[in-house]
């Protein structure tokens, strides 16, 4: 979790609030050294954390592109870092999606073009159309997707953030 990151999150629940208090939580690729993103959520219904590596962020040790909640539905879904680190990010994508409440979103981050390699591995850039691409075949709106260094400066380059709505 990176500074711009922490700046846009933090706008989002002034903005939003509603989507961070009493909610029902997902959070993909939550095996990040810190609790920074559960820490945002005020009294929730329910917080699943979801990584392949256990952890103490980590709730649910599986594959984003596979885990299964059944009809249990979330808002927000939340995916930071996870895509770039998943060679599957497609499937992971998709299977997020699944499980968000209609007219729920789903807000996450992940290294597109320009963003620096970093850990862990494996690493790839999901470019900013090939992302666009994925999400036109699924059942989810672009609310907002922007690159941080065009709004918040260059702290973590390549840094590609966007919100999606559940039709």
């Amino acid at each position: 979790m990176h500074y711009n990151n922490r700046l846009w999150l933090s706008e989002l629940k002034r903005d939003n609030p509603e989507w961070f208090n009493g909610t029902r939580v997902l959070e993909l690729g939550s095996g990040g050294a810190e609790p920074f993103i559960r820490e945002l959520f005020v009294n929730p219904k329910e917080y699943v954390g979801v990584d392949i590596v256990a952890g103490p962020t980590v709730d649910v040790v599986a594959d984003a592109a596979t885990v299964d909640f059944g009809k249990t539905r979330f808002m927000p879904v939340m995916c930071f870092s996870l895509l770039e680190h998943a060679p599957n990010w497609r499937e992971c994508l998709t299977n997020g999606v699944k499980y968000v409440e209609r007219g729920g979103v789903m807000i996450g981050c992940h290294g597109a073009e320009g963003n620096q390699h970093h850990g862990p591995e494996p690493w790839k850039i999901v470019p900013e159309q090939d992302f666009k691409d994925h999400v036109a075949t699924l059942d989810v709106d672009i609310v907002e997707a922007f690159f941080e260094e065009q709004r918040y400066g260059p702290d973590c380059t390549g840094a590609y953030d966007w919100i999606l709505r559940k039709r």
